[in-house]
């Protein structure tokens, strides 16, 4: 429970487009593809952006020392 609080409390200094997409695929439970088609781009597309949007999160977990350095 604690680490979600903390991983909530960081999705705010991630960017705005960051945050829904973390927000739709985690919390709202939405598919890529649905996401895609909502945002009209393409699923390989999202899926990049979740995998940068995931970097950012965890880097932020990795400055805060929630994270080792060496964690993946």
């Amino acid at each position: 429970r604690e680490l979600v609080r903390i991983v909530l409390g960081m999705l705010n200094e991630l960017s705005e487009d960051e945050q829904n997409l973390i927000q739709s695929l985690y919390f709202k439970h939405t598919s890529m593809t649905d996401l895609a088609a909502q945002m009209g781009i393409t699923k390989s597309w999202i899926s990049r952006l979740h995998a940068r949007a995931i970097s950012h999160l965890r880097d932020l977990l990795r400055e805060r020392g929630v994270l080792r350095e060496n964690a993946e």
